[in-house]
């Protein structure tokens, strides 16, 4: 969150920040790659676009959207 905040000027809430982990699991893990290679994917990875749709981030109260950028979990 504090990342795309940074470098993109976007705040998202939190919450929506867990769709940026998609490619990631696909790509890293174990079952992320049992998925791809069951449904025939492994080929076409470059002819694939993951898109965020994220909610809320403009209507979060400012002193939350504070509490946000300070916690660390």
């Amino acid at each position: 969150m504090r990342l795309l905040e940074q470098s993109e000027g976007a705040f998202i809430e939190p919450s929506s920040c867990a769709a940026l982990a998609g490619p990631k699991q696909l790509l890293q893990s174990p079952e992320g790659a049992a998925y791809l290679r069951q449904n025939g994917l492994e080929a076409r990875l470059d002819q694939t676009t993951h898109i965020l749709w994220s909610t809320g981030g403009a209507l979060v109260p400012d002193g939350v959207r504070e509490e946000y950028r300070n916690t660390r979990l």
